[in-house]
């Protein structure tokens, strides 16, 4: 499961953020996952529901805020923005450059 690994990688990372700024518990994270990363929301949440019991996770809240992809038309300049992949341009029907949407990050998170 590729989201289990995601979240792994958000718990060390966030683990590392609270010893470098000394924070003792860390109760909501706001995440940023692009349309294009391929990643359901759900096993995202149920993965993270894995690691609250920790002491610096006890009872923290995950909001995952979806991020659009980014297109422009190769061959009309067209641009779109969409949450879901569309293969061909609205305007003409070319094939679009993906210029956005592959983003996953950590977009804030509420610590003591």
């Amino acid at each position: 499961m590729h989201e289990l690994s995601v979240v792994e990688g958000l718990i060390r990372t966030l683990t590392r953020e609270a010893d470098l700024r000394g924070f003792t518990h860390i109760s909501r994270v706001e995440l940023e996952v692009g349309v294009l990363r391929g990643l359901d929301a759900r096993q995202l949440e149920g993965c993270f529901d894995l690691f609250v019991d920790e002491d610096l996770l006890r009872g923290a809240k995950l909001e995952i805020s979806e991020i659009p992809v980014d297109a422009t038309c190769r061959a009309c300049g067209t641009s779109w923005t969409s949450l879901k992949l569309r293969m061909s341009c609205p305007t003409c029907g070319g094939y679009p450059e993906l210029t956005g949407g592959r983003s996953l990050q950590i977009a804030s998170f509420d610590a003591v």
